[in-house]
């Protein structure tokens, strides 16, 4: 574990860092499953709702489950998540209200709906820990086009 948050600690970009951790997350699932941990159930699911900050509260629970999936590990967990996240993308207007719409933006929206989507039928671990990276990435990118996380602060 100190190995992979040591690389995690040193990483030179957002997009390496985000891979890092999913590599951490997987240290912990392993060590807990070989010291035989209980898990947790999964924690219920968010209601869809329209909106930006309610379809990205959605998001966050949803990375936040595939994170349980991984670290505890929870099969469920991981499942429930992916399905989460590759729920129907709101449009880029919708992202932007007001402004015009960025058209990276709505690519990388639609492109963390895809990785939800591969994510659902991902059963290998080394599979899942790459496909969390890459939504931990692809969301820490959008967030930058944006100004910031959910709440709109950063």
């Amino acid at each position: 574990m100190r190995v992979a948050a040591a690389q995690l600690s040193t990483a030179a970009t957002i997009d390496e860092a985000a891979h890092q951790l999913g590599a951490l997350a997987k240290t912990c699932g392993d060590c807990h499953t070989m010291l035989g941990r209980p898990w947790r159930a999964i924690e219920a699911a968010r209601g869809q709702a329209s909106g930006v900050q309610p379809t990205m509260i959605r998001h966050e629970w949803a990375v936040s489950q595939m994170w349980e999936g991984l670290v505890v590990p929870s099969e469920d967990a991981w499942k429930a998540g992916a399905l989460g996240l590759s729920e129907e993308p709101m449009s880029p207007e919708a992202l932007t209200p007001g402004k015009t719409p960025l058209p990276r933006v709505g690519a990388l929206q639609d492109a963390v709906h895809d990785l939800g989507r591969r994510a659902q039928s991902a059963s290998k671990v080394d599979a899942r820990v790459k496909l969390y990276g890459d939504a931990m990435a692809t969301c820490a990118e959008c967030h930058g086009w944006l100004g910031g996380g959910p709440h709109g602060g950063g």
